[in-house]
């Protein structure tokens, strides 16, 4: 996992602006929830665990509500129930919201439950 581009955001994403715009108080409190980080509102980055930091990244890719979210091993930092957790909320985005989510990871038994999968093998796209 990269870095995560959280230095100086809390989990709590009431104040977060993207593009100089401020975001819905209430989707806020959804993302947070959805990721399993009630209770660290008041947390900085750096008072959280990887896999915490892992899924504010998630939550702060999910605010925007995008249509795609491109995820780099989004689940490589967190434990088993976690990363089931995050994969059930993809899935579940994808099939109520309609959004698209291309997804990079080495776990075999997490990509076996995509939709479509592809795999990268000596440079090639199979």
């Amino acid at each position: 996992m990269g870095d995560l581009d959280l230095v100086g955001a809390r989990v709590d994403l009431q104040h977060l602006r993207i593009a100089g715009q401020l975001l819905d108080p209430e989707l806020a409190h959804v993302a947070v929830a959805a990721v399993d980080l009630d209770g660290f509102e008041r947390h900085y980055p750096k008072m959280l665990s990887g896999g915490m930091q892992q899924r504010t990244a998630i939550a702060r890719a999910m605010i925007t509500q995008p249509r795609m979210i491109l995820a780099d091993e989004p689940t490589g930092n967190l434990d088993p129930q976690h990363s089931l957790e995050i994969w059930n909320l993809f899935e579940k985005l994808n099939r109520e919201l309609g959004q698209t989510f291309v997804i990079v990871t080495h776990d075999a038994e997490l990509a076996g439950r995509s939709q479509k999968r592809y795999e990268l093998r000596d440079g090639i796209l199979i």
